[in-house]
């Protein structure tokens, strides 16, 4: 059986793609996985790209539209063959032999999900770990308190900067940049949610997963270089639009019945009333969020 099934979903990933993949395929034989690429539809280099790629434990599929984040890495899903599935961003580099030590980890554990810690180019940890947000985490946004107590654990509950992303720790819900999960977690509690077709499927699915008692561990031990949010600089107004979007609908997901309604329609409103504050801020300060480089 195969070890793990690596799924990339590209998307006119051009500039990152090439080192990714010369990356994972010196691995791919030796950790006994297959690399699945899935392609929405790239009109740029991605696809002459891909379509150098000679391996006979490489499949590539080209979608003829976008079908966005979610639906591609579950057509990935649906093609694979491994016990373990390693969901990979295309602008990540995965130093060798890190493949095979984060299945060792997750087998000798018996771990139903795993993630590494992830790294940016020059070296500076990622703050890729998050807690579940709660509907107050968008009142501390809005009012700027997660920034002026940016060492409270209550105002940066969601973004957990109180979290040493040094030590091995279980977790809510690390980035699905780097996330290995085993295959018979994600036929227990569902692939990834189509309802978000970009933003937040990732916490929906770690929510799901701890909410069958499952846990997802967090361990250094393993690192990743992951540039962090490369296709979303592409089209950023757009991508803070989706995530207010998919924001609101998490909460409507995740919190039901008729009082929640009405607190997730004042919830939904602050989110509306922020969109346009942030699009302004990126309109005018587009690279303020990457300069700080700590967080995804």
């Amino acid at each position: 059986m195969i070890a793990a099934s690596i799924i990339i979903v590209t998307y006119n990933s051009a500039e990152e793609i090439v080192n990714c993949i010369n990356s994972v395929i010196p691995q791919i034989e030796e950790a006994n996985c297959e690399l699945l690429i899935i392609d929405n539809n790239s009109v740029d280099d991605t696809v002459t790209i891909l379509n150098r790629i000679n391996n006979q434990f490489v499949t590539v599929y080209y979608n003829n539209a976008n079908l966005g984040y979610t639906k591609g890495n579950n057509q990935g899903i649906e093609n694979s063959q491994g016990k373990y599935i390693l969901f990979l961003n295309p602008d990540t580099i995965t130093p060798d032999g890190a493949i095979k030590k984060l299945i060792n980890i997750a087998e000798n554990q018996n771990l139903s999900a795993i993630a590494p810690q992830l790294l940016f180019p020059d070296g500076q940890i990622q703050k890729s770990c998050r807690r579940f947000p709660r509907r107050r985490d968008v009142i501390y946004t809005m009012l700027g308190l997660d920034r002026i107590f940016s060492n409270s654990k209550e105002f940066c509950h969601w973004k957990m900067t109180d979290f040493n992303h040094e030590k091995k720790q279980y977790v809510d819900q690390p980035a699905s940049s780097a996330l290995l999960v085993r295959r018979d977690i994600l036929d227990e509690v569902g692939y990834f949610d189509e309802y978000f077709p970009y933003f937040f499927t990732d916490v929906d699915l770690s929510k799901r997963i701890l909410d069958a008692g499952h846990k997802i561990l967090f361990d250094p031990e393993v690192q990743i270089y992951h540039i962090g949010g490369a296709n979303y600089k592409k089209v950023r107004l757009k991508m803070i639009i989706i995530s207010h979007i998919s924001f609101y609908k998490y909460f409507l997901k995740h919190k039901k019945g008729p009082f929640n309604w009405f607190i997730n329609l004042f919830i939904g409103g602050l989110l509306i009333i922020m969109l346009p504050i942030r699009i302004l801020v990126n309109i005018l300060l587009p690279s303020l969020k990457y300069r700080r480089k700590q967080t995804l």
